[in-house]
């Protein structure tokens, strides 16, 4: 199998891109992937309220719980592969992963053992 695309094939992708584009710009997006240096839309998704709420608590003077600072650093699913590693390495988790560990079902059970509670 080559290594390239065939003229066909990139044609297709270039035509498919540029359809893309231009419909997210028909809805006022920017580009795909985002213009280097571009600043970070805003949140959205399921957690956009929450992250708001948490934006206007910070804004105002307020602070943040560690765990709240910590959800919002890295999502549980994103840290998985660490957690693989840890566990692999025997090593105990930082207070920080012990709290996304949780959110697996796996609760770290020292001191009574140095191991993990399904």
């Amino acid at each position: 199998m080559s290594d390239d695309f065939t003229p066909d094939q990139k044609r297709y992708l270039e035509g498919f891109m540029s359809g893309m584009q231009s419909a997210r710009t028909a809805r006022g997006l920017g580009p795909l992937g985002g213009a280097p240096g571009s600043v970070p839309a805003k949140p959205s998704g399921p957690d956009r309220e929450h992250a708001e709420a948490q934006a206007r608590t910070v804004a105002a003077g307020g602070k943040l719980v560690d765990q709240e600072k910590w959800k919002a650093a890295e999502h549980p699913f994103d840290a998985y592969a660490r957690f693989k590693q840890q566990a692999e390495a025997g090593s105990y988790p930082k207070p920080e992963d012990n709290f996304r560990w949780r959110y697996h079902g796996l609760f770290y059970v020292a001191p009574a053992q140095n191991s993990y509670m399904c």
